[in-house]
């Protein structure tokens, strides 16, 4: 005789199973669209493209040996 997967779970476990699984991906924007309704006016959430693009730009200027204006505001 087999026993009852639910009786072996136990009361607690079976009603977790039971409940929906949330995609990560959704909580995740979820609680990043609150943090941006949260956020102050001075800051701001860079997506990894402008970040990427951002590094390349302060690498660039710290290479540069003969530095513009433009140069010193990245540093």
């Amino acid at each position: 005789m087999v026993p009852d997967e639910t009786n072996m779970l136990g009361e607690d476990d079976a009603h977790a199973n039971a409940e929906p699984t949330f995609d990560m991906r959704t909580v995740f924007l979820s609680k990043l669209s609150i943090l941006l309704q949260e956020k102050a006016d001075n800051s701001w959430i860079l997506s990894r493209d402008k970040y990427c693009t951002f590094t390349e730009d302060v690498k660039k200027a710290k290479a540069k040996q003969k530095k513009e204006s433009v140069e010193y505001r990245r540093l």
